[in-house]
């Protein structure tokens, strides 16, 4: 408990412990809020049924990881990966400025298109995130820093969807999820400046202009090894159903149970 409490104080770790934290928070409040429109405004609206529109949101979401996540390590690998960060979470702030006004004016399609744009985002944090950590830590380290940002991205998650729903439909719902989007994005990029600074992992690595085309390569070498490719299936597994299990559970509520959003 001591090595914990120690990790999560220090100045090595507790910046990018918040860049994370509130990066997940404030992708599941805007990505919770969506999926209560859809299943009960938008769905009406546009003459679709919640449960087709719910899951074309979650692939959208889904998408980016499968194609950018491997060119996102690629390009932690090359670029000092605290400088990555910054322009992550400036990427992650444009977005959110965007994904506010049309929460606020009700624009469907340009939603589920910063929603898109929200997992290109976590799709290229994610490897910067785990890699730059054994650049922080010691060997000795490891274990638990690991355990705090996993722990902290479930607590996110978690958080960002219970405050999301709860948010959303009341009396200036999107007005108040535009302000606490917005204001997590940017204490999370103020906070990525204070991450310590690192030299480059590989600056020779030679980036290609075909992303797809290194990213089947990556994903080649990750699955020539069956220690490696049953790590990357089970976890892709666990993701995929907790996203398709996530998109169902409005339109169950509101179909089958006849609840409303709370």
């Amino acid at each position: 408990m001591n090595e914990l409490f120690s990790i999560f104080a220090s100045r090595r770790f507790s910046p990018l412990f918040i860049v994370q934290f509130l990066g997940a928070f404030s992708d599941n409040i805007f990505k919770s809020a969506l999926l209560i429109l859809i299943t009960y405004k938008f769905s009406e609206n546009i003459g679709v049924e919640a449960s087709i529109l719910n899951m074309l949101a979650a692939g959208i979401f889904i998408l980016p990881f499968f194609l950018f996540s491997a060119f996102g390590g690629l390009l932690a690998d090359k670029y000092r990966k605290h400088i990555l960060i910054r322009y992550i979470k400036a990427f992650e702030l444009i977005i959110l400025l965007i994904a506010s006004y049309a929460l606020i004016y009700e624009q469907v399609w340009v939603l589920f298109a910063c929603l898109c744009l929200t997992g290109l985002q976590s799709a290229l944090f994610g490897p910067a995130k785990y890699g730059i950590l054994p650049e922080l830590l010691k060997e000795c380290e490891l274990l638990s820093g690991n355990a705090l940002v996993e722990a902290g991205t479930f607590l996110s998650i978690l958080l960002g969807t219970i405050v999301g729903g709860l948010l959303i439909l009341g009396d200036y719902g999107a007005v108040t999820i535009s302000a606490v989007l917005l204001m997590c994005s940017a204490i999370g990029w103020t906070a990525s400046f204070m991450i310590p600074s690192l030299p480059s992992a590989n600056p020779s690595l030679v980036l290609g202009a075909n992303i797809f085309k290194q990213t089947y390569e990556v994903f080649s070498l990750g699955v020539k090894y069956w220690e490696i490719r049953r790590v990357i299936f089970a976890i892709s597994w666990f993701w995929f159903l907790g996203y398709v299990i996530q998109s169902q559970l409005n339109p169950l509520t509101a179909t089958v149970l006849f609840a409303d959003e709370q």
